[in-house]
C-alpha cells in the first residue's frame, strides 16, 4: 500500500434530456442527482499496476503506508 485518504460522501447533478426536437436537440431537460458514498481509500501498487480500494474504517485505521494489502 502506498497511501490512503478519506473521501467524504459527495453528490452531483447531471442534466437528463426528456424531449428532443426533429433535429435531435434537447428541448426539455431536468437535473438528476447522483451520490458517491464515503470512501476510506487505500492506494495500491502491484508491479506497474496501480489502483485503489475502498475499505471499512477499521481496515483503514489498521493499515500503514508500506503494508501489504490484503494481509
Amino acid at each position: 500500500m502506498t497511501g490512503k485518504a478519506y473521501e467524504p460522501e459527495s453528490s452531483y447533478y447531471v442534466s437528463q434530456c426528456m424531449a428532443y426536437d426533429t433535429k435531435a436537440s434537447c428541448t426539455f431537460s431536468y437535473p438528476v442527482e447522483y451520490a458517491d458514498p464515503e470512501c476510506w481509500r487505500l492506494d495500491l501498487v502491484s508491479g506497474e499496476d496501480t489502483g485503489s480500494v475502498c475499505v471499512s474504517r477499521q481496515d483503514y485505521d489498521a493499515y500503514r503506508s508500506g503494508d501489504r494489502y490484503p494481509r
